[in-house]
């Protein structure tokens, strides 16, 4: 009697720990390996394949399970299947496929500004921080800085995902300033909120007086006729007059009066 004794068919399943990802997330691959009724558990490894690339592979536990969790993967649809190799007892088999799908990871983008109402002339510092979400790994690239639809200027990223951009050419008024992230490789673009930033005018108090003399002849012993000084702002923001007095020698032998109010406006003149 012959007897014919061949080694016992297997299955392998498969599974993946998420269907989508970002590119640079880590993917755990699940096999497992099942013998036919009343067989041995089977031994060995399990090599993960995606398509016709080995992904790398993952010994067999008591329970018949092996695992790999990769970071590797492009961006793209990947078909993943596991291949058990077989032991003294169990013939090797091949899962179905899986398919994982690596897409560009999300960015968010920050701004902030070193001043929101500089003068004008002023330098201002624009600093853009841009990371991805969700996902821990730090964009590279360049951040362009918009005043609207102008482009002030572009920085690029540093190893924090930061960069910056200083100006000092902002005119008078008000600017809404956004950072608009390009992407790179692995991650695609973000603009972030507008952040406004208002220059002003620089606050210049001036005035003079004319004439800066005024000269009395012959009038010892007598009252003489008045003479008139014009006091004209030439600052670019109102003047506040508090008062005027007489200093000097002999102040008291002069009087003075004057037409000038509590505040006068810039390019304004009075009379005293």
């Amino acid at each position: 009697v012959t007897v014919t004794v061949s080694l016992a068919q297997t299955s392998t399943a498969l599974m993946a720990s998420a269907a989508s990802v970002n590119v640079g997330t880590s993917v755990t691959f699940t096999a497992t390996v099942t013998p036919p009724s009343g067989g041995t558990t089977p031994t060995g490894s399990v090599t993960f394949m995606d398509g016709g690339k080995t992904l790398g592979t993952g010994t067999l536990n008591a329970s018949g399970v092996a695992t790999l969790t990769t970071a590797t993967l492009g961006i793209g649809p990947h078909s993943v299947t596991a291949v058990y190799g077989s032991d003294s007892n169990n013939a090797g088999s091949t899962s179905a496929a899986v398919t994982v799908t690596v897409a560009l990871a999300q960015t968010s983008t920050a701004l902030m500004a070193s001043a929101a109402n500089p003068a004008v002339g002023a330098s201002v510092t624009f600093t853009a921080t841009v990371a991805q979400n969700p996902g821990t790994a730090v964009p590279t690239g360049t951040v362009t800085f918009m005043d609207g639809s102008t482009a002030l200027g572009t920085g690029t990223l540093n190893g924090s995902g930061v960069a910056t951009l200083s100006t000092a050419t902002l005119a008078l008024g008000v600017h809404t300033v956004t950072a608009v992230y390009g992407g790179d490789a692995n991650n695609v673009g973000s603009t972030s909120p507008a952040v406004t930033v208002t220059v002003t005018v620089v606050q210049v108090l001036s005035a003079t007086l004319t004439p800066g003399t005024l000269t009395f002849t012959g009038v010892v012993g007598t009252t003489s006729a008045a003479q008139t000084a014009t006091l004209t702002n030439t600052g670019n923001t109102a003047l506040s007059i508090t008062g005027i007095t007489l200093t000097g020698t002999n102040p008291s032998d002069f009087a003075e009066s004057n037409e000038c109010p509590a505040s006068l406006a810039p390019q304004q003149t009075c009379t005293i």
